[in-house]
């Protein structure tokens, strides 16, 4: 009698645990929602924040400076911007270096093949140009990789384009092993001239973009199409669409200053500077 009482005590502190375990798991899962909630929240504040200090800035600057045009004085304000953001990364010391190896027009996957004798328009594809370009580098702990909008434009699919990342994040891993990648969504064609404006071009994009969220290759995201994309219209913010650098109506393809600051703003500098594990 002795031992079924023991077993069924057994039993009653198995279900009890196992009861206990799940109520735990559910309390972890509600703490890290509420967490990922507030540091959303936290995010869209600082992005307003700095959006109602640049307005401030430009409106002082155009006080102070009278006879300056709109589009000087957002020149001198991202200008500011700019070594704000590298004051930041100097906070780190001499342990953050910034190498830029972006190319105009440039591809993931094309051109099938590059001959530097006979050169195209974007250079070599960053399937072959990966090892002269970053793995070459020595150093390198951390990688922003923004690119697929011409692959799109060029008439590639979003599974051929998605193949192509995952080749490179592949070696870049390989190689470099630590490293940290933060991809980004490739941002909206919607209203501009050729291929890439074409309804065709935004649904690959936006099965490009479903991809580079969801894949989990990648260590963070920066979400260029959220922050410059009007919800509405599926075409880029207003905002961001006239020219700012040289003038006129703008492309619907390239954003302006204020466009390019917003999606600077959504890489987290801490992902590039985070010790490694």
């Amino acid at each position: 009698m002795n031992e079924i009482n023991a077993a069924q005590r057994l039993q009653v502190a198995a279900t009890a645990k196992g009861e206990a375990e799940k109520i735990m798991k559910v309390k972890q899962a509600e703490a890290a929602k509420q967490s990922d909630i507030l540091y959303g929240e936290g995010v869209a504040g600082q992005r307003k924040a700095i959006i109602d200090g640049l307005r401030e800035s430009v409106a002082e600057f155009k006080e102070s400076l009278r006879d300056a045009d709109s589009s000087e004085v957002m020149r001198v304000v991202l200008l500011t911007q700019y070594f704000d953001t590298l004051k930041n990364l100097a906070g780190h010391g001499d342990r953050v270096i910034l190498v830029n190896e972006g190319i105009g027009g440039n591809q993931i996957i094309g051109p099938a093949a590059y001959d530097p004798n006979n050169p195209v328009s974007g250079g070599p594809s960053v399937l072959q140009r990966l090892a002269r370009d970053v793995l070459s580098l020595s150093g390198v702990t951390a990688v922003i990789w923004h690119e697929g909008t011409n692959d799109v434009s060029a008439g590639a699919t979003a599974d051929a384009i998605e193949a192509g990342i995952s080749t490179v994040v592949q070696q870049l891993r390989t190689a470099i092993p630590g490293i940290r990648i933060v991809g980004t969504t490739i941002t909206s064609e919607v209203g501009a001239a050729g291929n890439g404006g074409t309804p065709a071009a935004a649904a690959e994009r936006i099965a490009l973009n479903q991809f580079i969220k969801s894949s989990g290759l990648f260590d963070a995201i920066a979400d260029f199409y959220n922050v410059t994309t009007d919800p509405a219209t599926g075409a880029m913010k207003a905002q961001y669409i006239p020219n700012t650098s040289i003038g006129g109506a703008g492309d619907h393809v390239h954003p302006n200053r204020a466009g390019y600051l917003a999606m600077g703003n959504a890489v987290d500098i801490r992902t590039l500077v985070a010790p490694r594990d």
